[in-house]
C-alpha cells in the first residue's frame, strides 16, 4: 500500500473495531487518507511520508475474511469520493 500524497502519519494502530491494522495520513489542505485491514504497517506515528512511499501491506485484519484494503479520503470530517484524486 502506497501513500496517496505527501503528509504526516497521525495514527497507526488497531483500536478501531472492525478495521484491523490502520494508518491515517494527514495531508495539506485539511485532507486525511485512511488505509485499513493492513497485514502490517511500515510507518510510525509522526513519520513524514512522500507520495508513493510504502506505508503497509494489504491484509485480512479486522472484520474481513479475504485480503483487501479499506481506503478513504476525508476533507475535515467529510468523506469525499477518492476517485477525485
Amino acid at each position: 500500500v502506497w501513500a496517496a500524497a505527501d503528509g504526516e502519519v497521525i495514527f497507526v494502530g488497531d483500536e478501531l473495531s472492525g478495521y484491523g491494522n490502520m494508518v491515517i495520513v494527514k495531508h495539506s489542505g485539511g485532507r486525511n487518507t485512511t488505509y485499513a485491514h493492513l497485514s502490517q504497517s511500515t510507518v510510525d506515528k509522526y513519520d513524514r511520508v512522500k507520495q508513493g512511499d510504502i506505508i503497509g501491506y494489504v491484509g485480512t485484519t479486522g472484520s474481513v475474511k479475504k485480503p483487501q484494503l479499506y481506503f478513504a479520503v476525508h476533507e475535515g470530517k467529510n468523506a469525499v469520493d477518492p476517485q477525485k484524486y
